[in-house]
Order: structure tokens, then C-alpha cells, then sequence
């Protein structure tokens, strides 16, 4: 279960504007965020379909993505600050970023399916089990943290900023060492 982590003295009460409706919200005890879903209805719909323009294709669930959006406009009304306009236009905001954002992530999953696809086809029928140990045996000399390294790049897609920040590198650093560290098992 999550939950909402508001701060102390940080929290809105009075009514928001939800399209051309007043709702009474306190952000504090969660009064009328019901209210504001059900005015917001139509639009977390029509972003969990995927109706984002030119470009996103729909690749989710329709479910899985109402909650997605849902929850990141839930999270975001303990923020809303009344000055900066109607509530119902922060919400779309955020719920339009999440579902993005969701795309996005689609979008590289299914880029790697498409690769592995295009290597298998390239390359019918020549899985060879020692193809796999020569790989095994051209990283051994690399040691834990470079193939930790290469696995965060290579396989769960972290960006090359993220793993050279955490790794004490500059991202200009580590993507010349990693160049250096895949022409080394090239020539083994």
C-alpha cells in the first residue's frame, strides 16, 4: 500500500477549480479528492488509452495505466498550490507526464524486443552453447564492478549519467571506458 507523505503545516484547504466546478478539498484528511476524480473521470480515460498526439501508440494496458496516472495526480494534489490556476489543468498535467513518461518506457522495452529479434534472425540457427562460455570467458578479467557496470547499462537500461554518477565517473569517462573495456574482449 502506498501512502501520501504530506509535511507539516504543508497543506492546501479551500476550493479548487476542477474544469468549470468548485470542490472543497483539504489536503490534509483527503476531503474531496473523490469529488475531484470524478470530475477528472473522462481525462485519466482518455490519457490511459493513450490519446497523446501524433506518435504514442498505445502499448499498456488500459487498466494498468488509469492507475499509473491515477496515482500521479493523487500525489500531486498535496502539492497544488491554488495561485498557480485551476486544479483540473495541474492534474492533466502530471497525469499527461506520467503517461509519457509510461510510453517512453514502452518504447525501450520494445526497441530491445526488436534487437533480440533482429539478432536471432540475422543469425538462424548458429546458438552454439560455447558462444556463451567465450563471452563468459572474455568478462572474467573485468571483476565485479565492471560487470556490474556493463549489466546496468546493457540490461536493465540505466543511463550512462545515473551509472557513472554512482560509480565515480564522469559520463564522458565511463562511456570512453566502457569502449575501452568491450575492445578488450573483442581482441581476447
Amino acid at each position: 500500500m502506498k501512502t501520501l507523505n504530506i509535511r507539516k503545516g504543508k497543506h492546501f484547504t479551500g476550493k479548487a477549480k476542477v474544469f468549470d466546478k468548485e470542490i472543497y478539498i483539504d489536503t490534509n484528511d483527503g476531503a474531496g479528492f473523490h469529488e475531484v476524480f470524478q470530475e477528472m473521470e473522462e481525462l485519466i480515460e482518455m490519457l490511459s488509452k493513450g490519446h497523446l498526439g501524433p506518435g504514442f501508440e498505445r502499448m499498456w494496458d488500459i487498466e494498468d495505466m488509469k492507475q499509473d496516472v491515477s496515482l500521479s495526480m493523487l500525489e500531486a494534489i498535496v502539492k497544488y498550490n491554488p495561485d498557480s490556476g485551476k486544479l483540473s489543468t495541474f492534474l492533466w498535467a502530471v497525469g499527461r507526464n506520467k503517461a509519457i513518461d509510461n510510453y517512453r518506457k514502452a518504447a525501450i522495452i520494445r526497441g530491445r524486443i526488436k534487437y533480440l529479434d533482429y539478432i536471432e534472425k540475422a543469425m538462424p540457427y548458429t546458438y552454439d552453447p560455447g558462444i556463451k562460455i567465450e563471452v563468459l570467458q572474455r568478462s572474467e578479467s573485468w571483476g565485479d564492478k565492471w560487470k556490474t557496470i556493463m549489466l546496468r547499462i546493457f540490461i536493465n537500461g540505466d543511463q550512462i549519467s545515473e551509472v557513472a554518477k554512482d560509480e565515480g565517473f564522469t559520463p564522458w569517462g565511463l562511456t570512453r571506458a566502457v569502449r575501452r573495456k568491450l575492445k578488450e574482449a573483442r581482441k581476447v
